[in-house]
């Protein structure tokens, strides 16, 4: 769950970034919001990590902790990124509900 901790936090710090517009930190503060409500679930539930469910969602995860890293083109990159983190939210709002609560 490292990978996304460094998103939550990514996509906090890119929505205080003044060099971006105003919607584009609004969207990063927002998917922020969701990637850090979405984590506080997945640390309070119990799967195998072995479970090839969970699989898409650490590629997904590492997929865009690289993309992120690359802070020289967030700008330009900014519709890919709020795609990426879009569907690793998906993928993990998926595995949430297969887990036993």
């Amino acid at each position: 769950m490292l990978s996304l901790s460094a998103i939550v936090q990514k996509c906090f710090d890119l929505s205080q970034d003044a060099t971006l517009p105003d919607a584009q930190r609004q969207s990063y503060y927002n998917l922020g919001v969701h990637a850090r409500s979405q984590l506080e679930d997945a640390y309070s539930a119990t799967f195998a990590d072995t479970d090839a469910r969970i699989s898409p969602l650490n590629t997904q995860l590492a997929s865009l902790n690289t993309a992120l890293q690359n802070e020289q083109d967030v700008e330009d990159s900014f519709a890919q990124n709020v795609k990426n983190i879009s569907s690793a939210l998906n993928v993990l709002d998926t595995i949430m509900m297969l887990v036993p609560k």
